[in-house]
């Protein structure tokens, strides 16, 4: 058993989606389409565009816009697209209620008027929520069928992340592996570089040897710093934090979590940023440091209230960046 894989991946957040599975609505035929139907296209296109650069708030008011557009109209298809794009938003910044009540909307769209485009998208988001709710058994039933029968890549690509996240958690270390194995053959006909980061945070969490953990941690970081990807850089920052607590690098460890504390407060991700304090609070308490523990600890409850909005009085409380 490898513990460095297990421990890690446990924490991590919701799946980070690809961005490719965003999904914009099929292209009109007609060569001039009413302004309604244009203007709605142009909501849900600006939306896909501030989601690629993590601006989860404006994607989603774009993707509501969008949505309210279709419903005008009763293009059913715009409207589920929109549905499932606000659901992401919701899923990038772990708010789940909110999440599963735009998924279910989009599924009911999607059902009654069969619309087969949005169907694996669909599922894809149901998995991740799945996940994120730790129902695997759901999880798992959505994604193995995908797995075998998918022939879009990126829906593939997501569902063997989804499906590895998986293995981690249940401690299913071949089944890892022979996963990463597939998804590493599939990046050859992809083009989404933040693919590549996902292959090397999980070559990371699975390696034993602590300078190719650290190389593969760096290659990561690089991407998604390329794309300004803060799901992703706050990910590997936890990820690669909670590595050097395994192996005792006390000091590199807490640089590493207060980096992506200050990630996940730019985008307001309270259940991210909970996960890091317990990160925190963990580090603290391994080196008896009893008083920044208890104020992790009195953190983690303001966070866990209903409607937290004291984001700049939190991030001041651990403002120690850089921390050498």
């Amino acid at each position: 058993m490898i513990n460095h894989s297990s421990h890690s991946i446990k924490k991590l957040i919701g799946l980070l989606l690809a961005a490719a599975l965003i999904t914009a609505c099929a292209s009109d035929p007609e060569k001039q389409r009413p302004e309604v139907t244009e203007t709605a296209y142009k909501n849900l296109s600006a939306g896909v565009s501030n989601y690629n650069k993590s601006k989860y708030s404006q994607a989603q008011t774009q993707f509501k816009s969008a949505l309210s557009l279709f419903r005008s109209i009763d293009h059913r298809e715009g409207a589920a697209s929109s549905c499932l794009n606000i659901a992401k938003t919701h899923l990038e910044t772990n708010q789940l209620e909110q999440a599963k009540d735009y998924i279910d909307i989009s599924e009911s769209l999607i059902l009654t008027s069969n619309i087969d485009s949005l169907k694996t998208h669909l599922a894809i988001t149901k998995s991740t929520l799945a996940i994120a709710n730790n129902n695997i058994d759901a999880a798992k039933n959505i994604l193995d069928p995908l797995i075998k029968s998918e022939q879009n890549n990126a829906i593939k690509l997501a569902a063997l992340q989804n499906r590895i996240r998986i293995a981690f958690e249940e401690d299913d270390i071949d089944t890892a592996k022979k996963l990463i194995t597939t998804f590493s053959a599939s990046l050859s006909n992809h083009k989404d570089s933040t693919y590549q980061a996902r292959l090397n945070r999980f070559q990371a969490n699975l390696s034993t040897d602590k300078p190719e953990a650290t190389k593969k941690f760096q290659e990561a970081l690089a991407i998604y710093k390329k794309h300004a990807h803060k799901p992703g850089i706050a990910s590997t920052l936890h990820e690669w934090g909670d590595r050097l607590m395994d192996d005792n690098d006390l000091p590199g460890a807490e640089d590493k979590l207060l980096r992506a504390l200050f990630v996940r407060q730019s985008i307001q991700d309270e259940a991210g940023s909970i996960r890091l304090l317990m990160s925190l609070k963990a580090l603290y308490e391994k080196r008896d440091d009893i008083k920044s523990a208890n104020e992790t600890v009195r953190w983690i409850n303001k966070l866990s209230a209903t409607r937290f909005n004291r984001w700049e009085r939190f991030i001041k409380t651990f403002n120690t960046y850089p921390a050498n």
